[in-house]
């Protein structure tokens, strides 16, 4: 009864390290795909500040520094299209994202709470 048991179980086991192999060969290339990412735009930053200007009326109206990188929102006057871009030292512009309808919020004042 043992030796039958066994066997069964052995050639349940077969099934599924078959099954798991196979899913492993299907999905891995999909996810290593997927870990990959779009590839980004990048251009040396005068380059790109010109051709977003260009194309889409953009011009930078913020910037910031972030791990020794310049961060800057360029938009629209209109406010149909935006960009951000991060430029590293070596003056090499990557878009990081962009997007439509931006508008500039109202700060709120400053001063105690009423």
């Amino acid at each position: 009864m043992y030796r039958t048991l066994h066997k069964a179980l052995a050639r349940i086991g077969a099934g599924c390290a078959a099954f798991l192999l196979a899913a492993g060969c299907i999905l891995l290339p999909t996810t290593a795909a997927l870990g990959q990412g779009p590839p980004q735009a990048c251009y040396p930053r005068d380059y790109l500040l010109s051709l977003l200007q260009e194309q889409f009326g953009e011009v930078p109206v913020g910037a910031g520094v972030t791990g020794g990188k310049l961060v800057e929102l360029l938009t629209s006057e209109d406010g149909i299209s935006w960009t951000i871009i991060l430029t590293s030292p070596n003056g090499i512009s990557c878009m990081i994202t962009g997007g439509e309808a931006w508008r500039v919020l109202p700060r709120a004042p400053k001063g105690p709470a009423v």
